[in-house]
């Protein structure tokens, strides 16, 4: 009897390359029957070739015409790859199919919910460092968007204004995993995700930045729950949802130098008094 296998683990056997046009072919046959799409959702195992991906001008305004009503989007690929497939994945070719993929499954404006896991453009110890997604987060306005669930994505902070920017003007939900900047700081993060009006915000394993010269104490004490069992906000968290004045990554010099000021303010109304 037949088990079934994914395909990351048939690839090592003889049993052909994965069928990867399913994701261009399957959803234009379903809006050439009439159907809608409402939400899509793509779970992959692996992804190292992306010549089925490779839009033309017209496929991709077809997909974009076939996604016109999409609501929800999720893609999770989020298995490491080996090193040098980690490597050819971020090659510019190979890149702006991946960027032209997601630009033409995500240009509707009634989009809800955003799920993007780009796991398989990791493999350890290399981080994604030197590209982001830039063109995907630029495509136009989400102005339905109300939850954003980042996992294993690089991007600038000037892009995540952006992005913030053009989805729904109070959003239910941001959740941040394994999310790494690559141009600017995670105090902008903070400051700028402040910026927002939002329910409910999770950051998990950040990386770049400050980040990355952080210990795990540290990290810890900024990012992470002090108390799982009543899920407390860290103080990032708190932050972000107003709940705490000053941003937790402010550097401690600066915050001993206010400390001193108020002080010395302190005893010069002293002096006045006397």
């Amino acid at each position: 009897m037949l088990q079934p296998v994914i395909w990351k683990s048939a690839g090592r056997q003889t049993f052909g390359t994965p069928p990867f046009g399913l994701l261009v072919s399957l959803p234009l046959a379903i809006d050439k029957a009439g159907g809608s799409l409402l939400a899509f959702e793509i779970q992959l195992s692996a992804l190292n070739d992306l010549s089925a991906l490779a839009l033309s001008g017209k496929r991709s305004q077809d997909l974009k015409i076939a996604f016109r009503s999409l609501e929800e989007f999720t893609f999770s690929c989020g298995d490491e790859t080996e090193n040098g497939e980690a490597l050819a994945l971020r090659q510019p070719h190979k890149l702006n199919i991946i960027k032209n993929f997601f630009s033409s499954l995500l240009a509707a404006n009634t989009l809800k919910r955003l799920d993007l896991n780009l796991g398989f453009m990791w493999s350890w110890p290399i981080s994604p460092l030197s590209f982001s997604l830039d063109s995907v987060f630029e495509i136009g306005e989400w102005k339905n968007v109300l939850y954003l669930n980042l996992s294993l994505v690089p991007i600038r902070v000037s892009e995540l204004q952006n992005l913030l920017d053009n989805l729904a003007e109070e959003l239910d939900c941001v959740f941040f995993q394994g999310v790494t900047i690559v141009d600017g700081t995670w105090l902008e993060v903070l400051d700028v995700l402040r910026e927002k009006p939002m329910d409910s915000v999770f950051m998990l394993q950040l990386a770049g930045a400050e980040a990355d010269s952080m210990s795990s104490e540290e990290m810890d004490n900024v990012f992470i729950s002090q108390d799982f069992a009543t899920w407390t906000p860290s103080q990032a968290e708190d932050y972000i949802l107003g709940r705490l004045d000053r941003n937790p990554l402010l550097p401690a010099l600066v915050l001993e130098s206010e400390a001193e000021d108020e002080d010395e303010e302190g005893e010069d109304l002293v002096v006045d008094e006397e």
